[in-house]
């Protein structure tokens, strides 16, 4: 995106031909995903500022290997002199401990606006607070979070007999449905072709279903940070974030993997081994009752068919579970902590900024 253009094609695959080739208009159309090479690039430039350098330089800190950069996704916000441009604005955070903790350490003062084409800090904003809060926040320190629990005795899910389903060419048949499992850069997960057989019929139940985007609005109001609004999917791309499964960690029982690739920054292929998880799960009693004249009962459990992905994005990570085949599709998320250095307050009569507890997350 040098030339600051970015275009859209649709290929038809077959036939090896290009059906359209247009280029997006910034105004009407956005801008394209965040790239890799973007994230590498708005770091780099952000630290050859001279202000930005300054401004760390004032808070005591003058080794910029310690600084991570969190570059991300500007948004539109009307300002005359980001308009046509593609635009990336950098969080920074005091990376001393060389662990994941960095967002334990937000240099929140700063934030350093980058014009990508242009390869400039375009504006920097310097709020003047100057305290970076230093306790550590590694979540797998024991020293930090206390021991782990150690109480809970191991739970064993086996299926001696083998999975209810069947998989092949991507084909999955579980309980009278069939699914054709897909993924590709942006969703992730896809699911094509859902259908029923219904006695020997086959229903159309849905052509389509993926996670076609998930918006985080921060809702933060300080001057610093009220333009956080992330769209996951189509700014972050979900399925070049997801990640490699792992057996007793992210999925239980009887398991089968299916292996994706995606393609990076220069249309090379990247592999992605065991992006997607296929298994059984036990969701406890379905339903049940008991005859009052009779003394009979009857109950039926509840076996859900489950279909799943991974995805980090940043401090966030998201769990896509696609159909349990009673029609929902499930979006698990866990975060970190994100701690703020201080806590912006509007009044009627002020504006003023007040330091946090060390210990506060927000």
């Amino acid at each position: 995106m040098q030339a600051n253009t970015a275009r859209e094609m649709v290929v038809d695959i077959p036939a090896c031909t290009i059906l359209r080739d247009r280029p997006l208009d910034p105004a009407t159309d956005g801008w394209g995903p965040i790239l890799d090479e973007d994230y590498l690039a708005a770091g780099d430039i952000a630290k050859a500022d001279p202000a930005y350098v300054a401004a760390m330089a004032k808070r005591g800190i003058t080794n910029l290997d310690e600084v991570c950069c969190a570059p991300l996704s500007a948004g539109v916000f009307g300002h005359a002199e980001e308009i046509g441009k593609r635009m990336i604005r950098v969080l920074s955070f005091h990376a001393k401990e060389k662990t994941h903790s960095m967002f334990a350490h937000p240099i929140d003062g700063i934030v350093a606006h980058v014009n990508l084409t242009e390869r400039k800090v375009m504006r920097l904003s310097d709020t003047g607070y100057l305290h970076v809060p230093q306790d550590s926040g590694d979540y797998l320190d024991p020293e930090v979070t206390g021991p782990m629990r150690d109480t809970m005795k191991p739970l064993t899910i086996t299926q001696p007999d083998g999975a209810s389903f069947e998989i092949k060419d991507n084909v999955l048949t579980w309980q009278n449905w069939h699914i054709r499992v897909g993924f590709n850069g942006r969703e992730g997960l896809t699911l094509h072709d859902i259908s029923f057989d219904d006695q020997g019929t086959r229903r159309k139940i849905l052509n389509r279903a993926s996670v076609s985007e998930m918006v985080v609005p921060y809702g933060e109001p300080s001057p610093n940070h009220n333009w956080q609004n992330y769209f996951d999917a189509g700014e972050y791309t979900f399925g070049r974030l997801a990640k490699s499964l792992v057996l007793g960690c992210d999925c239980l029982g009887k398991i089968h993997y299916v292996d994706a690739t995606v393609v990076d920054d220069f249309c090379e292929p990247v592999p992605i081994r065991n992006a997607i998880c296929i298994h059984e799960e036990d969701f406890g009693t379905l339903w049940k009752h008991t005859d009052f004249f009779t003394g009979q009962g009857t109950v039926r459990r509840q076996r859900r068919q489950v279909v799943s992905f991974f995805v980090t994005v940043g401090p966030k990570a998201r769990m896509n579970s696609p159909p349990k085949w009673h029609r929902v599709w499930a979006l698990r998320s866990t975060n970190t902590c994100s701690r703020r250095g201080w806590t912006w307050r509007s009044t009627a009569s002020a504006i003023m900024w007040t330091r946090s507890r060390s210990s506060a997350c927000q």
